[in-house]
């Protein structure tokens, strides 16, 4: 990998694999006194996935809990979400299909283990009723799954807590 190509997250400065930066340790590293061996090391840690998160390791059936805090006219809320992972690629939908509370988001694990999923929901609060919203979660991998934090809409804040069904 030339010392000049991005390669992803991962470095103090935010520039893994750039010139400058080495993904391994985080130290900054010139382009003239930079090695074959911290470009290697670069490709490595920015291509393994963390220990266990390898696509077919996440496949299976699990469980999403949903918890939304009050909006407008709609009061505080959870709901059990049952869903399949499928190559490592995570689905969820809850709510009537095509009605005022469907949900649907996706998405799959990133290098670093790191989790977002991005979607749409039918509003079901007064103002926008029947209006598709966006969605989106971000979370971080934890012992039993995933526990993420995201918004559906601009404002409704919600928590979003993925664990593998036993």
């Amino acid at each position: 990998m030339p010392p000049s190509a991005p390669s992803g997250p991962g470095t103090a400065d935010g520039s893994a694999g750039r010139a400058g930066g080495s993904v391994a340790t985080g130290a900054v590293v010139p382009d003239d006194k930079r090695t074959p061996q911290d470009a290697a090391s670069d490709a490595v840690a920015v291509t393994a996935q963390p220990k266990g998160l390898a696509p077919g390791r996440l496949d299976g059936r699990w469980i999403g809990h949903l918890a939304c805090g009050r909006y407008e006219d709609i009061p505080a809320g959870s709901r059990k979400i049952p869903f399949s992972v499928v190559g490592g690629h995570f689905v969820l939908e809850w709510g009537p299909q095509g009605n005022p509370g469907f949900g649907h988001v996706e998405g799959s694990p990133s290098a670093d283990g790191t989790l977002t999923l991005r979607g749409t929901v039918i509003a079901k609060n007064a103002r926008n009723l029947g209006k598709t919203v966006g969605a989106r979660f971000d979370g971080n991998p934890t012992a039993q799954g995933f526990d993420m934090r995201g918004q559906i809409g601009r404002e409704r804040s919600c928590s979003l807590s993925l664990v593998r069904s036993q």
